[in-house]
């Protein structure tokens, strides 16, 4: 008997741990995905206020990545430039940023995030059901086993943002 409750401890442990693992795979994923999104973008000419200037790639709300977003982006550039990571808490501390992540716990807000940043040329990420037909340019989502993401192709040009072709190929919707 004691012999089964310490086995039953043991596969309830090892499956929360595999589950926290695949969690973090997951956020791993997200995060390479939107690195590649982000490198292959190219912002309108102007965006930067100089050669020097890093981009600068914003988490508004309660960030779902934590270290994992630092990690990825840690030793990437984009064209040159440094990316630099920077979370704020809600919609009034949002700064001036390129591209803008907006959480899950920020979709009540999205529109006024959106037209926040409308006219500046910032590139906009989710990972929210829906995120893409109220606005934003890239919705990275998992689909089923998958990672996937869709892209609003007329709100990214809406902001003079463009995407290679190799973003779009791989986008898995494009509603128009």
């Amino acid at each position: 008997m004691r012999f089964a409750v310490v086995l039953l401890a043991a596969i309830v442990a090892s499956s929360q741990v595999f589950a926290a693992s695949r969690s973090e795979r997951a956020k791993e994923i997200k995060a390479g995905v939107m690195r590649h999104i982000v490198q292959a973008t190219e912002f309108p000419e102007g965006t930067f206020s100089n050669p020097d200037a890093a981009l600068i790639f914003a988490v508004v709300g309660r960030d779902p990545f934590g270290s994992v977003l630092d990690k990825t982006f840690g030793t990437a550039l984009y064209r040159g430039r440094r990316i630099e990571i920077r979370r704020y808490p809600d919609l009034e501390s949002v700064m001036p940023c390129h591209v803008l992540f907006v959480a899950s716990s920020e979709q009540r807000d999205l529109e006024a995030l959106l037209e926040l940043v409308t006219g500046l040329g910032v590139l906009t990420l989710g990972d929210t059901a829906g995120f893409v037909t109220r606005g934003g340019m890239i919705n990275v989502q998992r689909k089923g086993r998958r990672i996937g993401y869709e892209v609003n192709l007329r709100a990214a040009q809406n902001e003079g943002i463009s995407f290679s072709s190799k973003v779009l190929a791989l986008a898995t919707a494009a509603p128009r």
